[in-house]
């Protein structure tokens, strides 16, 4: 299969990836029934506007930056440093 060429379906994957999420654990996160969808969304590049606010919401980015209307890469990094600030603390708390 090509690769998507639409930012939206590369930017759910790399978003997804850098967050360490399977495609099953970020279809839990987003509501969806099946992994399945988040596959097919990667692969095709396309989701009704609720799977889309599901999707951001769950990857902790906006819409502008999942459609590539924006520069996302300051709110990945500060999902990323949440995500770090939190296993620091679960470490402090064994």
């Amino acid at each position: 299969m090509p690769e998507n060429t639409l930012p939206f379906g590369n930017r759910v994957r790399t978003t997804r990836k850098a967050l360490g999420l399977s495609q099953h654990a970020l279809a839990i996160l987003a509501g969806m029934v099946h992994g399945q969808q988040v596959n097919r969304i990667e692969s095709v590049g396309n989701a009704n506007l609720n799977t889309a606010v599901k999707l951001a919401d769950a990857l902790g980015v906006s819409l502008d930056y999942l459609t590539g209307r924006s520069d996302g890469d300051a709110e990945i990094e500060r999902r990323i440093r949440i995500l770090d600030e939190i296993e620091a603390l679960k470490a402090q708390l064994q």
